[in-house]
């Protein structure tokens, strides 16, 4: 999994307050990949202050990193929970890792709750979203939330790509659309259709229905010229 920079920065950004402790060995071991010894060194960090919350966000990326999604989620939790300075971050944190474990509706559910605190994660959590809806078929959020991003975000650095991803996500919706309103049409005229050769089969039916009656009756007379000829014998 990577981690940007900008993560590694801002937990340096406190570093010389918390030298001595655990979670500056975790932080320099996470720095190098060293993934269960950061683990370690961040519960143990956990024990040392559970109020600090920063903690809960490098030991769950350590899980996350790890693919044991169930202790990510439980990690980033608590740490929201702690509603602290970092909880924008944590809950960040915990839809990109939703995300990334195929849990869609909470990841969803995660980035709008980010976006609602209007925070300096809400561009990244709008971006994020779209993504998140186009991976998953959901055309029309994704346009959405796209247009939203270019709106919030106007100058971001990928504007050139995302207008063109908008551009075809406006036709394609476009297209699909247009492929359903036929679809609409067709089903109609097929019904109508079917509605007519009905009728005509019913028509047909009251028809023969006459025509059974009258032969019934012609049945009689025979019957009955049959029984005069045979007394007249």
């Amino acid at each position: 999994m990577f981690f940007s920079s900008d993560y590694l920065l801002f937990a340096q950004s406190d570093e010389k307050k918390v030298s001595e402790s655990f979670f500056a060995e975790g932080l320099e071991a996470f720095k190098w990949q060293k993934t269960d010894e950061a683990v370690s060194l961040f519960e143990k960090a956990v024990q040392e202050n559970p109020g600090n919350d920063k903690v809960y966000l490098f030991l769950g990326y350590c899980w996350q990193d790890k693919k044991n999604y169930l202790k990510a989620e439980e990690i980033f939790t608590e740490g929201i929970n702690l509603n602290g300075r970092e909880k924008e971050l944590l809950l960040f944190s915990r839809a990109n890792m939703r995300a990334e474990s195929g849990s869609f509706e909470n990841a969803v559910s995660d980035y709008k709750s980010v976006i609602a605190m209007n925070g300096n994660l809400k561009s990244s959590a709008i971006l994020n979203l779209a993504n998140l809806y186009l991976n998953n078929g959901k055309l029309q959020e994704a346009l959405d939330s796209y247009k939203t991003y270019m709106t919030v975000y106007p100058d971001n650095p990928q504007k050139e790509n995302i207008a063109k991803l908008i551009d075809l996500l406006s036709n394609r919706l476009v297209s699909e659309a247009e492929a359903a309103r036929l679809a609409a049409e067709q089903a109609k005229a097929e019904e109508e259709r079917k509605k007519a050769l009905m009728e005509e089969v019913q028509a047909s039916l009251n028809e023969s229905g006459k025509d059974t009656k009258s032969i019934t009756a012609g049945s009689e007379k025979i019957m009955e010229d049959l029984e005069d000829s045979a007394l007249e014998e």
